[in-house]
């Protein structure tokens, strides 16, 4: 629960810079979408479905700030899967946390790439969707183990 606390202070830091220094025309957007995450976050807390609420209340941030820089958005994507990972309790092991900053890694390569190709919006909706499919490849593998060696829910 520590590492929710701390995407979420990095997610806010984000977003504040971002609406401050880089888009004073649409400061508002910025600073209504991060409410409507915080919200998600704090009101979801007791949810059995909240990683979906917070995957759904996340992108709409993504592409908010990743539709004007690359960047910031690929920052802000990695956060925001950094928080859902957390909160699926998949960010407390090492091997864990070594495959979070494989996918860091490989999606930072992956951003340079589109960097040099001049997209962007379609680009990170990619990475978001592949960001999904590697959290649910992740919890189907732990609800696999889970299965084999706690046995079948009664």
């Amino acid at each position: 629960m520590k590492t929710d606390y701390l995407f979420i202070v990095l997610i806010a830091a984000l977003t504040l810079a971002w609406a401050v220094f880089f888009s004073p025309a649409q400061w508002y957007l910025y600073a209504v979408l991060f409410l409507l995450f915080l919200g998600v976050f704090y009101v979801g807390r007791a949810w059995p479905d909240r990683v979906f609420y917070l995957g759904c209340a996340g992108t709409l941030l993504v592409i908010a700030i990743g539709a004007v820089n690359l960047w910031a958005g690929m920052l802000m994507t990695w956060l925001v899967t950094g928080l859902i990972l957390g909160s699926l309790g998949m960010l407390v092991t090492v091997p864990n946390l070594k495959r979070y900053l494989a996918y860091l890694a490989v999606t930072g390569v992956l951003a340079a790439g589109t960097e040099f190709s001049n997209h962007a919006a379609i680009p990170l909706v990619v990475l978001i969707a592949a960001a999904a499919v590697g959290i649910l490849a992740m919890a189907f593998r732990d609800f696999r183990f889970r299965r084999e060696y706690a046995g079948d829910a009664p």
